[in-house]
This record gives C-alpha cells, sequence and structure tokens, in this order.
C-alpha cells in the first residue's frame, strides 16, 4: 500500500506539472521548470527519505517522527530562507 501511495503521488506530479506548463503557455503567462539548488536539494533529501522509510514495509511509530521533522525541518528553512 505505501507502493501505491507513493507512485500516485509521482504520476500526479508527472502529469500536473507538464500540463501547468502547457496551460501556462496557453493562456500567456511564464512557467518556468527552472528550480533553485536549494529546492532541489530539499526534494532529494525527501525523496531518500521516504525510500529509507517505505523499503523495508513495515511501520514504527519513529519513522513516522522522522518523516514529520523532515518536513518541519524543510518548512522552517524554506520560511526564514
Amino acid at each position: 500500500s505505501l507502493g501505491i501511495a507513493v507512485g500516485s503521488g509521482l504520476q500526479i506530479s508527472l502529469f500536473a506539472v507538464p500540463f501547468a506548463v502547457l496551460v501556462g503557455w496557453a493562456t500567456g503567462k511564464d512557467f518556468s521548470l527552472e528550480v533553485d539548488l536549494f529546492s532541489l536539494l530539499a526534494l532529494l533529501l525527501s525523496v531518500i527519505h521516504v525510500n529509507f522509510i517505505t523499503a523495508t514495509g513495515t511501520s514504527h511509530w519513529l519513522m513516522g517522527v522522522a518523516l514529520l521533522a523532515v518536513y518541519v525541518l524543510i518548512a522552517t528553512t524554506y520560511f526564514y530562507r
């Protein structure tokens, strides 16, 4: 079930971003796919962390705390950036 959840998020993101670019192009609004280094590193950290969490197929409360900690860390960094 975790694989399905992660796969669904991936499929939506692979559809939504190109669709948003096409809608922006059709309406005359700029929508660039440029990503700054910090955003790229935050995304990479999130993907690696979720991969480690979901690889075993088991769950523990400490894994959930680790996911929340990474979320709070990234959100706080974006807030004070």
